[in-house]
């Protein structure tokens, strides 16, 4: 009913985010929606997917995730200050990460990343990654890098203070190397 922020695919599933606060799943096949999710408070930014699930980022600063089949939400996710702008499943089979399926981090308009366990509904990390000398930069988007060469994978994030950090999983997500 507003501004679409954002959209992800998911198998036959496009899950859709909007300013109506809502996230919005369609049929890939026939265009039909298959189900409209409330859970957000303010306008919704942000989707991700992975192994049948969704994160939602929103403006209330929560995240969110999302049973896709079933259509209901797993759990709310809060801790961040400000708007979650960016988020990342680490579970995917054959990621290289060793975290099980319900693993996935957000980033915000604080500088923090967290890496959050779905069934434990709790936090595994929390670093301040994104800092500009005046304060606090955004985290603008996150992404899992693929294992390889027995070196595992990474978390790479990406802010407001110019930089692109990369964070190792094997080491509580703490930054391994920061690019400006």
């Amino acid at each position: 009913m507003g501004t679409v922020s954002d959209v992800a695919v998911c198998g036959g599933v496009i899950v859709s985010t909007g300013y109506d606060r809502t996230v919005r799943l369609w049929s890939a096949s026939s265009g039909s929606e298959l189900a409209c999710l409330k859970g957000h408070s303010g306008p919704v930014l942000k989707a991700v997917c992975g192994d049948g699930l969704a994160v939602s980022c929103g403006r209330d600063g929560v995240a969110c995730a999302w049973d896709l089949e079933k259509g209901s939400r797993l759990g709310s996710m809060k801790g961040h200050k400000g708007h979650v702008t960016a988020a990342a499943w680490l579970g995917r089979p054959g990621s290289g990460a060793g975290l099980g399926a319900s693993v996935f981090a957000t980033g915000a308009q604080d500088g923090h990343v967290r890496v959050w366990d779905l069934r434990g509904k709790r936090a595994l990390a929390n670093e301040l990654v994104h800092v500009r000398p005046e304060g606090v930069g955004a985290v603008n988007g996150l992404v899992l890098t693929p294992g390889g060469g027995g070196a595992g994978c990474s978390l790479v994030s990406a802010g407001a203070d110019a930089a692109v950090c990369v964070l190792d999983p094997r080491k509580g997500f703490t930054v391994r190397a920061r690019l400006e």
